[in-house]
């Protein structure tokens, strides 16, 4: 039996990037490839982006199409049939120590379960993460919420207001930092998923999303009404340089903080 160790794939590695935690990969496969039987050894969720497959893990046989979203365990056996296309898969693979270090409350679903994307939409998310190189705070805060809905996790509805509340105001009133997930939890006294789920309940955004709505309307302001140089704004807020702002003024307003300003004063 085939062991594939953390980061092997079958297929065609198109790229991958390392995160705490989990490491994102893009694997292609060929018209009518064929997989032998193995297992992996750590659990991993898997997007089928392009094609369709035929999944057999000894006791039944799955059809997988583009958008079907699956959870493998670690040491599940199966191989797969890569039918009358080429497939691409992106892969989200849990890094040994995971739950342990990050999620002790919770645990992994112990069984292959399949998902739509209409079911999961969040799981996407992570794909379009990658693509516009998001924080990996963007990435865990998605996985948590997915961690939190497979355990069933009840969540009282006073008790994760008040939390959500607290926390809106540490991200309003403290700008000059980027607050992560694990270190707000910590402030509120509650588990990191708890957190995630409990935040994007109320809210309808991610904290991360959140976060960072709250900066961006500062920096607008700070645009029309003041002649501070870029750089200084940045530090204000606490981007990391002010490619980090550029990047993320366009990602929501389409076009660049110096643009905008031109546009707005000119």
């Amino acid at each position: 039996m085939i062991n594939l160790e953390e980061g092997q794939y079958f297929g065609k590695a198109l790229r991958s990037t390392d995160q705490p935690g989990v490491r994102l990969s893009l694997t292609s496969y060929e018209k009518g490839e064929r997989i032998e039987a193995h297992y992996h050894s750590n659990p991993y969720l898997s997007i089928l982006t392009h094609g369709t497959y035929v999944e057999d893990n000894g006791k039944e046989s799955r059809l997988i199409r583009a958008g079907d979203i699956v959870f493998r365990p670690s040491h599940y056996i199966h191989q797969n049939i890569f039918q009358d296309r080429a497939s691409t898969c992106f892969n989200i693979e849990f890094k040994e120590g995971w739950c342990e270090e990050d999620v002790q409350d919770f645990s992994f679903p112990s069984r292959f379960i399949k998902y739509t994307s209409a079911s999961h939409p969040n799981i996407f998310q992570i794909l379009w993460a990658q693509n516009r190189a998001a924080s990996t705070e963007a990435v865990l805060e998605i996985l948590y919420k997915w961690l939190d809905e497979a355990n069933h996790a009840p969540l009282p509805g006073k008790q994760s207001l008040r939390v959500v509340q607290e926390v809106c105001k540490i991200l309003s009133s403290e700008l000059d930092q980027f607050h992560s997930l694990q270190g707000l939890s910590e402030r509120v006294y509650v588990h990191p998923v708890y957190l995630a789920r409990a935040f994007k309940k109320h809210t309808g955004k991610t904290i991360s999303q959140f976060q960072m709505r709250i900066k961006l309307t500062k920096v607008v302001e700070l645009l029309l009404d003041t002649q501070l140089k870029l750089s200084e704004i940045s530090f204000r807020f606490g981007f990391y340089d002010d490619a980090h702002l550029i990047r993320s003024f366009k990602a929501h307003y389409g076009i660049s903080p110096h643009q905008f300003r031109l546009r707005i004063k000119g």
